[in-house]
């Protein structure tokens, strides 16, 4: 299928396009989105929205004076607007006041004045991981898809680490801090990870808590989540052990290293 903003060639699984990013199918019932809907015409689900900390700003310096232009939400303009006014002040021309961000040229700027090309800063946009691991998984009818299936791995058993640690974040980001033992066991079956090797490492980590039949995520398994999200999306490194790929045999001498280690 073809993505409904920029064209572009996309997975029939997909629900976001992996060029321009936009929302392309609704999460709720799978339909395919009006391109300027703001709901999915078929079940009323709300579009997901970008995320409002994503910014872009601009900073020039001539031989005379210093200005930026910036465009941001209203959340981050005060913080912004601060830390700007700030290495702006602390520069020579420390006489430059940037009380109105969305027009700081001062008056006495001429327009054709020249702007030093060494001198230009430019801040891109970023994307947050809570945004990226909508990515990585696709949920419809309480089915839960991989969409992104190179996960970094370097064996069998650190991907089935890296499912599941991205897994539960991508569950935390939707806003729920635990989920049954059984709805992880079921993905980690349907990758073939589910092996005793995993299960040792389920009950030994402290990246994950098991309580019962519930299982969440902890603290420093949050941090790791977007590490591995991180290198997801890295193509300078390289995707080891792909899904499906029949697990290395350890040589004895590495087990019984493992063993006395």
């Amino acid at each position: 299928m073809k993505c409904i903003y920029c064209e572009e060639n996309v997975s029939d699984r997909a629900n976001f396009c992996p060029k321009c990013k936009n929302q392309i199918k609704c999460l709720n019932c799978n339909e395919i989105l009006e391109k300027d809907s703001a709901i999915c015409i078929m079940c009323g689900e709300d579009k997901k929205t970008k995320s409002s900390n994503q910014n872009t700003i601009k900073f020039q310096e001539t031989k005379k004076t210093r200005s930026f232009e910036a465009s941001f939400s209203n959340e981050v303009g005060q913080s912004i607007g601060e830390a700007f006014g700030i290495l702006l002040t602390n520069k020579k021309n420390a006489g430059f006041q940037s009380k109105n961000l969305l027009n700081p040229k001062p008056n006495n700027i001429a327009e054709n004045e020249e702007v030093l090309d060494s001198d230009f800063i430019e801040v891109k946009p970023s994307t947050t991981q809570n945004d990226r691991v909508f990515e990585i998984f696709n949920e419809s009818n309480d089915k839960i898809t991989l969409l992104e299936t190179r996960l970094k791995a370097a064996s069998k058993r650190d991907y089935g680490i890296r499912l599941t640690i991205i897994y539960l974040y991508y569950e935390l980001i939707k806003g729920s801090a635990k989920i049954s033992r059984e709805k992880l066991n079921s993905i980690i079956k349907d990758a073939s990870l589910y092996d005793g090797n995993f299960r040792g490492w389920l009950t030994g980590t402290n990246l994950v808590g098991v309580h019962d039949d519930e299982i969440e995520l902890k603290a420093p398994g949050r941090e790791k989540a977007k590490e591995y999200i991180k290198e997801i999306f890295n193509d300078t490194i390289e995707d080891k052990w792909k899904l499906g790929s029949a697990a290395k045999k350890r040589k004895k001498k590495d087990i019984e290293e493992s063993k006395n280690g």
